[in-house]
Formats: structure tokens, C-alpha cells, sequence
């Protein structure tokens, strides 16, 4: 599997853990839309809508060198009004990615939490 494939895998699984656990938190299954895009110039983002609530966590990266990324998290409207930004920013590996972002969940949940809430 290429890194790219594996980057798009890793933020996948995170969002997947996020959303799965602010629906258990939340008491309710939450629906959701999610994927991933790829722009040119090696940036991409991958994403989960949380609906009905309209909540968006993002992430955007850019692959800075071969096999190398730089990734944010951010939480925003469907409209794109940034609500919270840089939850997680990190560099590196897919492996060094994955660990910085096991580390980060319950911040992401968190944050998420907040604005599911309101």
C-alpha cells in the first residue's frame, strides 16, 4: 500500500473512532457523511459530517516530501465557518501520524462534544 493510501486509512479509522464514541456519548446514533478529497499539488483533506447537527471534523494535509505529511484537525460548519481550529497538528510518517493522533482522540472527542451539545 502506498503512504498516501495508508494516510487516507489512518484518518479514516480516527474519524471512524471519534464519530462511533460521540454517538455512544451522545446516547444516540449519530448520522454522518464522510470521505476524503485530493487536490493538486499533493493537498488532500478527509472528512465526517456529523448531521443533524451540521458539524464537520476535517482534516487538511499536504504530502511536504515523499512520504512525509502535514496534517490539522479542525472542526467547522458545513458552511465553512471554522468553529475550532488546529485540535491536532501534526508531521511525519503514517506511523508517526497514527501514534500523535491515538494520543489525541479524546481531545478531538472533546472538542467535538462541545459544539454537538450546543
Amino acid at each position: 500500500m502506498t503512504e498516501k493510501l495508508e494516510i487516507f486509512d489512518v484518518l479514516r479509522a480516527f474519524l471512524d473512532r471519534v464519530y462511533e464514541e460521540a454517538s455512544k456519548r451522545q446516547n444516540v446514533v449519530l448520522k454522518r457523511n464522510h470521505g476524503h478529497y485530493e487536490y493538486p499539488g499533493e493537498k488532500f483533506c478527509a472528512y465526517v459530517t456529523i448531521l443533524p447537527n451540521k458539524v464537520e471534523l476535517i482534516f487538511e494535509g499536504k504530502e511536504v516530501s515523499t512520504d512525509i505529511f502535514v496534517i490539522t484537525l479542525d472542526i467547522c460548519t458545513t458552511d465553512g465557518e471554522i468553529l475550532n481550529s488546529d485540535i491536532v497538528s501534526v508531521s511525519g510518517r503514517c506511523d508517526e501520524i497514527k501514534a500523535t493522533l491515538t494520543s489525541q482522540e479524546e481531545l478531538a472527542l472533546t472538542q467535538l462534544l462541545k459544539f454537538l451539545d450546543s
